[in-house]
């Protein structure tokens, strides 16, 4: 799932190399949490957060088929 969103948001942005992406599980739910150059926040959150709203979407299909659990997608500002 990590590699997955990494991979993602790494298309996404101006400087690949400084997309972190982290996983845990808090109270049950999976939880992913996005770092990105601080230029790319805008691209990753894209035009009414139209961008992280797609992303949420396809990373929470993926997680209730595969993982039989809900998905938390937050992004670092």
């Amino acid at each position: 799932m990590k590699e997955f969103c990494q991979t993602l948001v790494e298309r996404l942005v101006d400087h690949p190399q400084d997309v972190k992406v982290t996983q845990s599980e808090v109270e049950g739910k999976a939880h992913l949490l996005i770092e990105s150059h601080q230029d790319d926040v805008g691209k990753v959150l894209g035009k009414k957060g139209k961008n992280i709203s797609a992303i949420r979407t396809i990373l929470k299909a993926v997680c209730s088929k595969e993982y039989k659990k809900s998905l938390i997608v937050e992004l670092k500002q």
